[in-house]
């Protein structure tokens, strides 16, 4: 049997974690729910984690800035890790530009589970940025 994969969820929406935590265990994956993204990089460096999903729906931070945070942070677990953004809408094109300048893939938190754990894959193996095929 396959071993879970534990991954960061930050957002303060706790119904939509509860949801998406149910359906992405049938996936192999487990969420860890972390409201506030000022621990996050703490969370980090205590290992653990395959990747970072940040909530745009974030009301503490905006979560294009919060992922160029993650990506200027000094270490090397924080800065490196993989990052995926999920939010209700797709982006603007200096959005998406930024998310692959910062090599940060994108997913319209409502796609189907399937979609969530096909991207969490393509993330653990190591495809970063937003892709070229848009920010789908």
């Amino acid at each position: 049997m396959r071993r879970m994969e534990k991954i960061l969820y930050c957002d303060e929406d706790p119904d939509f974690i509860e949801a998406l935590t149910g359906s992405l265990r049938a996936f192999g994956f487990e969420l860890e729910a972390i409201p506030d993204p000022k621990k996050v990089p703490a969370r980090l460096m205590a290992g653990g984690c395959t990747a970072v999903v940040c909530g745009m729906l974030q009301r503490s931070q905006d979560p294009i800035h919060f992922c160029r945070d993650l990506r200027a942070h000094p270490d090397p677990r924080v800065h490196a890790a993989a990052i995926l953004l999920a939010g209700p809408d797709e982006l603007d094109e200096a959005g998406y530009r930024e998310l692959v300048r910062l090599r940060v893939s994108f997913l319209n938190q409502y796609s189907p589970a399937g979609k969530w754990a096909e991207r969490l894959r393509r993330l653990e193996t190591g495809s970063r940025g937003a892709g070229p095929g848009g920010p789908s």
